[in-house]
């Protein structure tokens, strides 16, 4: 379940989103819909906890995202339109492997899955 409960950013005098609240329950179909600049992007960034909200909060499967971000980051995964930064000659599980190692986690096999279990993908290979 997600339940956004006054989710509010503003960015000095503006705000970009104001009082936001509505609940998603397990298994729902929900789309997020409005003009350019009403805000939609800048919600799901917080959600994702891209960026920390002005005042509100929201809780995804429990957890508060602001409260706990890191266990929110966990569960949640996001990939906003546009140039997305991804090879398109590489697998999904080769992206991954490949801008992992570019943010100074090595391959699986170190130990890393248990310090990082949201990172661990197994080979699709073996």
């Amino acid at each position: 379940m997600l339940e956004l409960i006054g989710l509010t950013k503003k960015f000095g005098s503006i705000t970009a989103v104001d009082n936001l609240s509505f609940t998603v329950q397990k298994g729902e179909i929900f789309g997020l819909l409005g003009e350019n600049g009403a805000g939609k992007t800048t919600t799901l960034r917080m959600l994702a906890t891209m960026l920390k909200p002005t005042s509100g909060t929201a809780r995804l499967a429990g957890i508060d995202i602001v409260k706990a971000p890191e266990e929110v980051r966990g569960r949640v995964g996001i990939l906003f339109g546009g140039e997305s930064g991804l090879y398109d000659r590489l697998t999904v599980y080769e992206n991954i492997q490949y801008f992992r190692g570019a943010h100074s986690f090595l391959c699986h096999h170190d130990g890393n899955a248990q310090r990082y279990p949201a990172l661990y993908v197994p080979d699709p290979n073996t």
